[in-house]
């Protein structure tokens, strides 16, 4: 608003150079818009509203738009005193002035429209509301004015090193793509051809149309050259490409998919981008695209001349799947949001194997923190008391969660050799999330029917040190961290992973809650996981003087001296309450409300702010109209830090005692003083102690208060520190409320209310089940059995009623997956089946006890899976017959381990018994070890064993190495084969201590071992021979069995308590006899043996001799398991050998 012809225009910057930057940037645009007098208002309206208030500032009070441009031009000279020009400088913080004086005169500046004394306390620091300007009429307008001209000062750490050394960085992330490969074609490249031209052309064929494709229609030309492009770019023949098979599997990542894009972009001259190939997987999906995103350029392009007219392109269209239908949410209050059902968990932590573990612990007031494991690193070549010293640490201690190492990986299709290099923080996630859906009785059907979300707070980690450039780039991605479980299960929900510090797990658990009442998804996974591995963390918090030095965690006393790393791996199952009541589904905890905010602008980065915390705290309450009377127990942030812990608890005393008077009633706890600061993890492990806490009725002691902490106000605090276990008994007339907080080192806060959960009685059924079909099934049979003993190590110590014995039954049917190693009994109580349970592993043949081996493909028979249908159906009508009812069960047991799916919701009538999941064990994973290989267990050793497959080099002897340097390298993970003869040449038997040999005839021994004592050196050969059964005839014979597996596991494990270890292998029975060369069910024993006993031989050799090119092929058919062992093996070398019969065993032991 101008009055008398006059505005203030305000110009500021952070310093004196920016601020003269800015004055020419706006004189520019002035001057390039030809703005006029009229713009005048506008552009000061816009700098006094929509422009930052900084430290260095000029206002001009001018009345035209020659006016302002001279003034600006005068204080771009340099020029001094320039009349309606103030200048002044403040200090961020600091009043200038008195300030209050002032804004008591600004009112009478305005009513005399005194703009020069308004100008002139602006910019010595005067606080405006601009707004007051334009009260009386319309305001101006808002325009686009140049935005702050920032320094652009150059920091990045290879100029500061470029003296000292160089840095390598990948060709394949810096090295652009070739300009005829580029993905965004130019116009004129895309433009149609000159009038008539199209029509010319109709005399030949189109550009894409060759002699080998001749006759084929146009979709069968686009997957024809699909397979060329592909095949040109992985060198492999076309005919090996499955087009229904993922891109991925034929080795593609996002460098070759990029490369593929731009060959097809130019191939077609249209515009593709590798993104394409993410919704459009498979060659017949692209395919599918081509035709009908661009149909009318791939019509023109494959067009064929001929006299009847150009092929009619074959247009495919697929119809839209049906929309699936929501479930409706129950009616909710406006005023609150749903809650949100907490229905699994699962976790790993400091001592403690599973929730129930780290229950105990809590428990019983233990601390878990010990000095850093070697399997970590070995702390004593870091540490120093004093950790102010370069690449020293001055705490040892760490709350560290047992086999971090540990990973089933071909359970989740993942290779031996990838799991070494993987994070360990994927591999235990997918694990823990895997046992949370468990946990949420979630079978196969329930993940297939709904929307699941995963939601990971997670920190950067620190393996990738460890691996270095070995591993792919998703093996150590955090965004990957969410996406392997949803990757596996092909879940369809969102996948986030959130970085907010140790605010990062209850962040996550908070975006899930937003989620799922915004129906992105039905159910949520939310996660936190925090692994120390390395120094590197260790290092930067003793820098910083973070660390507690005695490794004790005095959450709020007086000898708070910082704070204790640890590592959690926490997962919880969320859901919609309504919806997990509605589904009958077992629930723990309910989360009321939860609210997620930022510290702003601090005295740091990272220094926390109270006011914020309060803000939080409040708004969760007010949310979700919960009165903070009500809480009785908080789980806080705690770090046993001297000034974080006041911050936390003074800012929750802020935010209560606006509701509430009440002293001394609210418990507090940190459980960082039993298990350390998991930092990522820490406020989902909050959030499971919580839930303990509500389950188990009890309120944990906070460990290490003695002294109290005299930044925090103690006096008439509604708080207190619990340092005793306290009871915490649910009541009949209300459920009981307690709240978790998270705050991030970023400034990020996090705080949660959750509620104790009391189901409505159950109306108990009429009939009873007289008998229970109990189902179990694993990956192998030795998960099964391990399945089987934890239910009967959960029979002996549960007493389940006849009742829970249908929801054990119920939950084993549909909370679980199912797979191929079956087992199923029908009992008719809890000590029926501890009984029967507890024998299987003798096998003893009980009249209820079924078991059996589903083969890989196994489809069943149509009529046989619907007498299995038809028997569900008749079967609970039979309940008041309970032999027939016995009977019916022991059928579906057979058939269910046969492979045929048994349905527990028709089983039991679609739960109208009333049946809910039982938290029963959950998957047995087995317990291999994956680390990188290491030559010290520093981070600057580190090396590992992955082996990375490269493209072949140019056959172009010419090429040159700047052509090499543009052809960016990728992992390859297909191969062509190539076969070559070579010579087998006498060898030494150096380094070979100890061999095995199969071999059955006296002769073919004596040679071998002849041979081996005239090549010198002490090589000690045991032989195997072939028999009837397993004997030890001497520590260097033995007869096995060859049909019998348990023979080659009780061999070799008798070796292994003899030798310890073996340095090779020669399976030879092939060479005695040739029926050994078609029947491999003797290698396959042999190497299920070599993983059973955990024997770990370095060379495994596989050798036969054939007679004509029928048995040849069969021998070189075993080149699979020199492939695939590799795999699972991955410290084993396998070598196959083919002889001819000519050939005599003497000159080839030589040669062996």
């Amino acid at each position: 608003m101008m009055m008398d012809g006059k505005v203030i225009v305000p110009l500021s910057a952070k310093n004196e150079f920016s601020l003269k930057e800015r004055v020419r940037q706006l004189l520019a645009a002035i001057r390039a818009e030809e703005l006029s007098d009229s713009d005048l208002p506008d552009i000061a309206y816009t700098l006094q509203i929509g422009r930052e208030a900084m430290e260095e500032r000029i206002a001009l009070v001018v009345g035209s738009m020659e006016e302002l441009q001279a003034k600006l031009t005068c204080y771009m000279e340099g020029q001094e005193d320039i009349d309606g020009l103030c200048k002044g400088q403040i200090k961020p913080g600091k009043e200038q002035k008195e300030i209050t004086q002032v804004n008591s005169n600004l009112g009478i500046w305005l009513q005399q429209r005194d703009y020069q004394n308004i100008a002139r306390f602006w910019v010595q620091g005067l606080s405006v509301d601009w707004n007051n300007l334009y009260s009386a009429g319309l305001k101006p307008r808002r325009r686009s004015l140049p935005t702050y001209p920032f320094a652009k000062e150059r920091y990045f750490i290879a100029d500061k090193l470029a003296g000292e050394r160089f840095i390598s960085t990948p060709v394949s992330f810096i090295e652009p793509l070739n300009s005829d490969e580029s993905v965004r074609l130019h116009a004129e490249e895309k433009m149609e051809p000159p009038n008539g031209e199209v029509e010319n052309r109709r005399a030949d064929s189109g550009k894409g149309r060759r002699r080998e494709i001749s006759g084929l229609n146009t979709r069968q030309c686009i997957a024809w050259d699909l397979k060329e492009q592909i095949g040109t770019l992985l060198q492999i023949q076309q005919d090996r490409l499955d087009s229904e098979i993922n891109l991925a599997d034929f080795g593609f990542d996002s460098i070759s998919l990029t490369h593929l894009a731009a060959s097809l972009s130019k191939h077609y001259g249209i515009e593709l981008t590798p993104a394409v190939f993410f919704g459009h997987s498979t060659i017949d999906k692209i395919a599918d695209y081509l035709m009908s995103e661009h149909q009318a350029v791939v019509a023109e392009f494959y067009y064929e001349a001929k006299a009847s007219g150009p092929i009619a392109p074959a247009v495919h269209t697929k119809e839209r799947p049906a929309a699936r239908p929501k479930a409706t949410s129950r009616n909710v209050s406006s005023e609150a949001p749903e809650p949100i059902a907490i229905i699994g968990m699962s976790g790993r932590f400091p001592d403690a194997r599973n929730v129930e573990e780290m229950w105990t612990i809590l428990e019983e007031g233990r601390n878990a923190v010990k000095e850093i494991p070697s399997d970590r690193f070995d702390w004593r070549s870091y540490y120093r008391d004093s950790g102010k010293d370069d690449r020293k640490i001055d705490s040892k201690w760490c709350g560290c969660i047992p086999g971090v190492r540990e990973f089933d990986p071909l359970f989740f299709e993942i290779s031996p050799k990838d799991a070494e290099l993987m994070d360990p923080r994927q591999r235990l996630l997918l694990q823990e999330a895997w046992k949370a859906l468990e946990h949420a009785g979630y079978g196969a059907q329930k993940i297939e029917a709904g929307k699941i979300g995963m939601f990971v707070g997670a920190e950067q980690g620190d393996y990738q040190q460890l691996v270095r450039g070995e591993a792919g780039i998703t093996s150590n991605h955090n965004a990957i961290l969410a996406a392997r479980l949803s990757y596996f299960l092909n879940l369809k929900g969102p996948v986030l992973t959130v970085d907010t510090a140790c605010s990062s797990g209850l962040a996550a658990a908070h975006q899930a809650c937003l989620s799922l009442r915004n129906e992105e998804c039905d159910t949520a996974i939310a996660a936190g996981v925090n692994l120390m591995l390395t120094p590197e963390p260790y290092i930067g918090m003793s820098q910083a003087g973070m660390l507690s030095l005695d490794g004790t965690c005095f959450a709020f006393d007086k000898r708070a001296n910082g704070l204790v790393p640890g590592e959690a791996v926490a997962v919880v199952v969320l859901k919609r309450l309504s919806r997990a009541e509605a589904d009958g589904d077992h629930i723990l905890a309910v989360i009321r409300g939860s609210s997620m905010n930022y510290d702003g602008r601090t005295n740091g980065i990272t220094a926390p702010s109270g006011v914020a915390q309060t803000d939080l705290v409040k708004a969760v309450y007010q949310q979700s109209k919960v009165t903070p009377e009500d809480i009785e127990y908080v789980v806080t942030h705690g770090t046993g830090t001297r000034l974080g812990d006041p911050v936390e608890v003074n800012a929750l005393q802020e935010a209560f005692k606006s509701h509430t008077d009440k002293q001394g009633y609210c418990a507090i706890t940190s459980n960082k003083t039993n298990f350390g600061h998991t930092f990522a993890a820490s406020g989902l492990v909050n959030m499971i102690n919580l839930i303990q806490a509500f389950r188990h009725e009890m309120i944990p002691a906070s460990l290490n208060f003695e002294e109290e902490n005299d930044f925090i106000h103690w006096t008439e605090s509604p708080f207190y520190v619990n340092k005793t276990n306290k009871p915490w008994p649910s009541s009949s007339t209300k459920n009981r409320l307690g709240a978790v907080s998270a705050f991030g080192m970023s400034g990020t806060n996090v705080h949660m209310v959750l509620e104790s959960y009391a189901r409505e009685p159950i109306e108990e059924p009429a009939n009873r089940p007289p008998y229970h079909l109990l189902t179990f099934s694993a990956k192998t049979n030795e998960a099964l059995e391990e399945k089987i003993q934890d239910m009967v190590a959960m029979l002996r110590n549960a007493e389940l009623s006849q009742d829970e014995m249908g929801q054990l039954a119920y939950t084993l049917l549909e909370g679980r997956q199912h797979f191929n190693h079956r087992a199923a009994i029908v009992i008719r109580g809890r000590q029926d089946a501890e009984y029967a349970l507890s024998t299987s592993a003798d096998k003893l043949r009980l009249p209820g006890l079924f078991s059996g081996k589903v083969p890989r493909d196994f489809e069943g028979q149509r009529m046989i899976q619907q007498y299995v249908k038809d028997l569900l159906r008749t079967t609970p009508s039979l309940m008041e017959n309970p032999n027939e009812y016995r009977e019916a069960l022991h059928a579906l047991a057979d058939l269910y381990c046969q492979g045929y799916e048994v349905s527990g919701d028709d089983l039991y009538e679609g739960k109208s018994v009333g049946l809910t999941h039982l938290a029963i064990p959950t998957y047995p994973f087995a317990r291999e070890l994956y680390w990188t290989s290491q030559i010290d267990t520093g981070v600057t050793g580190a090396q590992s064993r992955s082996l990375r497959i490269t493209n072949r080099p140019s056959k172009d002897e010419h090429a040159g190495a700047s052509m090499k340097q543009m052809q960016e390298p990728y992992e390859m993970m297909t191969f062509e084969e190539v076969w070559e003869e070579e010579v087998l040449r006498d060898t030494h038997n150096e380094g070979i201590q100890t061999l095995i040999c199969f071999l059955s005839r006296h002769e073919s021994k004596q040679n071998v071992s002849e041979t081996v004592t005239s090549l010198g050196g002490d090589t000690r050969v045991i032989f195997v021979s072939r028999s009837t059964g397993f004997a030890k005839n001497s520590a260097y014979d033995y007869s096995i069995a060859e049909t019998d597996r348990e023979s080659y596991v009780k061999v070799l494990t008798s070796i292994k308590e003899d030798f310890k270890e073996v340095d090779a292998m020669l399976y030879l029975w092939p060479i005695e006899d040739a029926v050994y060369i078609k029947d491999v069910s003797s290698i396959v024993h042999l190497v299920q043996a070599i993983s059973s006993s955990k024997l770990k031989p370095k060379q495994l050799l596989l050798a036969g001799q054939y007679e004509n090119p029928l048995e040849r092929c069969y021998m070189e058919s075993w080149t699979g398991f020199e492939r695939s062992l590799g795999l699972v093996l991955p410290n084993l070398s396998v070598s196959v050998v083919s002889i001819e019969a000519e050939a005599q065993l003497e000159t080839f032991s030589r040669q062996i």
